[in-house]
């Protein structure tokens, strides 16, 4: 699998390690700047393989040109269907990586830019693609048919497990609250869960997923 790391506007706290430990274990990543993301490999004087989007949330557009003079620019209307983060999502992929990590698309004071993100492991998540957005202790991907995550008592995180429209059959094993069943997208069914053995798991045996993770 060819990894690619997207880089978004949304704050970035702790998993700024992240980052540049996912850098060291892949070797070469495809490293997409979505619009006010070049802030953050301007200060990491890193040079991303390309910075697109409109421009609304970028403050150091300029800055950026002057600091990676060989930077490739994809500077797009405002006006367009495709969220920002959603074209770094379709360059990644054109690039050939169908492993996409994700950083600064959560939080943030858009919401709205939040749930889209969340959209978009719905649509980009398949079982040859993989999208993992990446928080400040915070994971979410999906899992699709016939994948499954384990979890052991010592990775001390809650994990919440949701539908992706429409229900799923899923069985959760070794983890606090077990299940067996089809989960419907409208509940909160999943939430706030958490491993209490060596042998914990989540399995998709029909549809797709959301999975949450958080530091415990």
């Amino acid at each position: 699998m060819k990894t690619a790391i997207i880089v978004g506007s949304s704050p970035i706290y702790n998993e700024r390690t992240l980052f540049h430990n996912l850098i060291y274990e892949v070797g070469k990543p495809y490293l997409v700047a979505a619009d006010g993301g070049i802030d953050f490999f301007i200060e990491e004087d890193i040079c991303p393989d390309i910075f697109l989007g409109d421009m609304d949330s970028c403050q150091k557009e300029e800055e950026a040109r002057r600091h990676f003079p060989e930077l490739k620019i994809n500077k797009v209307s405002p006006i367009k269907d495709d969220t920002d983060m959603e074209l770094g999502i379709k360059a990644a992929i054109e690039a050939g990586c169908d492993n996409i990590y994700i950083f600064g698309g959560l939080g943030g004071k858009r919401l709205s830019h939040t749930m889209a993100n969340i959209q978009l492991i719905a649509g980009y998540t398949n079982i040859n693609q993989k999208l993992t957005f990446i928080g400040d202790g915070i994971k979410a991907y999906g899992l699709t048919e016939g994948e499954s995550k384990a979890y052991k008592k010592e990775d001390s995180m809650y994990v919440s497990v949701f539908p992706l429209n429409e229900p799923a059959d899923i069985t959760i094993k070794g983890l606090k609250y077990e299940f067996q069943g089809i989960m419907k997208p409208e509940g909160s069914l999943g939430v706030s869960n958490e491993a209490v053995n060596q042998e914990g798991y989540i399995r998709v045996n029909k549809g797709k997923v959301l999975v949450i993770e958080e530091v415990n």
